[in-house]
C-alpha cells in the first residue's frame, strides 16, 4: 500500500517539472518572438532611396528625367543592385524591358555615348556607342590608309579622299573630247570625325564632353581604358550626321579614303584647299625619253 503511495507522489512531481519546463519554454519562444517582431519593425523604419521607373519601358529606350524618380523604400527592401540617384540613370538605354514602378537595377541598362566615365569599359553592341542623331559608317582602310594601323577605338580623325578626274573638252572641236588624269586631287572630305570601332573593337562608352575624362570643356572625351592597335583591321567605322553618311559613302566609291589622326584634344575644324598632283609635281620635270 505504501508503494502505490509512493508512487503517485513521484508522478505528481514529475507532472509539475514538466508543467513548470513547458512553462518556462513558453516564457522563452514569446521573448525571442517579441525580439524578433522588435528587430524587424526597426529594420522596415530605416529607408533608403532607390530610383524607379515612372512608365513602362520597352528594350533599347532611352532614360529621360520623366522616366524615372526616387522613392524611399525600407532598407530590406532595396535591391543591391538598384540606382540611389537619377543622375545615374538620365542617358542610358534599357537592356530589357522595364515596368511602372519597378526599381531599376544595374543589370537591366546599358551605357551609351552619352553616359559618364564610371559607366565606361563595358562591351556594347555598337548601336549602344552611337552618338544621338549620328550615324556609324564603316570605311575600308589599310595600315597604309589608316595611320599605319595606330587609330584606336574613340580616336578623333580627318578624313582625306584621293580621286582621278577627267576632263572633257581637252580638243577645241570636239567638247566631247576627254582625258582622264589619275590620283589628281586630294580633297579634305570630312574634319574631327568620332571613331566608332576598328575592325570589330568597339570603343567603349564615351563622356560627355565637360565631364571627367575629357581634356578640358569643349574637347574630344579621353577613354579610360583605350583598346590596342590592330594594324591589320580591313574597315573603320565611324560615327556621322545622315548628310555625312551620303558624303562619305559617295566619296568612297569615287576614290580611295585616308584617315588623318587628329591630337587629343584638338577639336577646330578649318577649311582645308583641295590640292592638285600639278602643285605636288612640278612640270618641268626632266623627260625620261628625252622628248
Amino acid at each position: 500500500m505504501r508503494n502505490r503511495i509512493g508512487g503517485g507522489r513521484s508522478g505528481k512531481a514529475v507532472l509539475l517539472l514538466a508543467l513548470f519546463l513547458g512553462l518556462i519554454s513558453a516564457v522563452l519562444v514569446y521573448v525571442y518572438l517579441s525580439q524578433a517582431e522588435g528587430e524587424e519593425t526597426a529594420a522596415s523604419d530605416t529607408t533608403k532611396p532607390v530610383v524607379v521607373a515612372t512608365e513602362d519601358m520597352s528594350a533599347r529606350v532611352r532614360i529621360t528625367a520623366e522616366m524615372v524618380e526616387v522613392k524611399s523604400l525600407a532598407e530590406n527592401a532595396v535591391h543591391p543592385d538598384a540606382f540611389s540617384s537619377t543622375d545615374q540613370l538620365i542617358g542610358m538605354v534599357t537592356r530589357l524591358p522595364i515596368t511602372e514602378g519597378e526599381q531599376i537595377l544595374s543589370s537591366k541598362v546599358a551605357a551609351t555615348a552619352r553616359e559618364v566615365p564610371w559607366a565606361g569599359g563595358e562591351e556594347l553592341p555598337l548601336s549602344y556607342v552611337v552618338p544621338p542623331d549620328q550615324r556609324a559608317l564603316s570605311v575600308q582602310v589599310s595600315e597604309v590608309t589608316g595611320a599605319g594601323g595606330l587609330i584606336l577605338p574613340g580616336d578623333f580623325v580627318d578624313v582625306i579622299g584621293v580621286f582621278d578626274v577627267t576632263f572633257y573638252g581637252i580638243k577645241e572641236d570636239d567638247p566631247t573630247s576627254s582625258e582622264d588624269f589619275d590620283d589628281y586631287v586630294a580633297v579634305t572630305v570630312l574634319q574631327n570625325v568620332q571613331v566608332l570601332a576598328v575592325a570589330q573593337e568597339v570603343a567603349e562608352a564615351l563622356p560627355e564632353e565637360g565631364d571627367d575624362g575629357t581634356t578640358g570643356e569643349g574637347s574630344q572625351p579621353v577613354l579610360p581604358n583605350p583598346a590596342d592597335p590592330n594594324p591589320d583591321a580591313t574597315n573603320v567605322t565611324l560615327a556621322v550626321t545622315p548628310a555625312e553618311a551620303q558624303k562619305l559613302a559617295l566619296a568612297e566609291e569615287m576614290g580611295v579614303l585616308k584617315l588623318s589622326l587628329r591630337p587629343v584634344g584638338e577639336t577646330d575644324e578649318s577649311t582645308v584647299p583641295a590640292i592638285v598632283n600639278p602643285e605636288i609635281l612640278p612640270s618641268n620635270l626632266p623627260n625620261p625619253f628625252g622628248r
